[in-house]
């Protein structure tokens, strides 16, 4: 599926209790990526990021699935 900021911005503050103004969800490109998190493209993981103020954030529809494929620091590894 396709990224939607605006419907990731909505359940967030919905469910934070935070005004949704006060988020601004979007794809980083690969040089913003690579100093928030320390990995490369396609190899970003939700854990150890560099900069800790990052929040994961996983949909229900993904974690109804039992299980969720992630990056694992390496273009080749996944989790």
């Amino acid at each position: 599926a396709a990224f939607d900021a605006n419907k990731l911005k909505a359940a967030v503050a919905a469910s934070s209790g935070q005004p949704a103004k006060a988020f601004n969800f979007r794809v980083a490109d690969a040089a913003v990526m690579r100093e928030l998190s320390g990995f490369d493209h396609n190899a970003v993981t939700p854990f150890g990021f560099l900069e800790k103020r990052v929040p994961v954030v996983l949909a229900a529809a993904a974690a109804a699935q039992g299980f969720v494929w992630m990056g694992g620091g390496h273009e080749a590894f996944k989790l």
